[in-house]
């Protein structure tokens, strides 16, 4: 979704009207859970949510 014209960020990189997040819970084995969030943005973060979302499965998953 794109932001209301008075609410988009300007800065040296250009305009920043739409923001991509990719959200996570993690949950250990003693069962408490927390959550995450990326903010997928490639222009402002250096992070998208298909490199993030790689990450995420190959090296956090399930590690024990």
């Amino acid at each position: 979704m794109r932001a209301h014209p008075d609410l988009v960020v300007q800065g040296a990189k250009g305009a920043h009207d739409q923001s991509d997040f990719l959200l996570v819970r993690v949950t250990a084995s003693n069962g408490l859970t927390g959550y995450g969030e990326v903010s997928a943005t490639p222009l402002w973060s250096g992070e998208d949510g298909t490199t993030a979302d790689h990450l995420i499965q190959t090296v956090l998953a399930r590690r024990r």
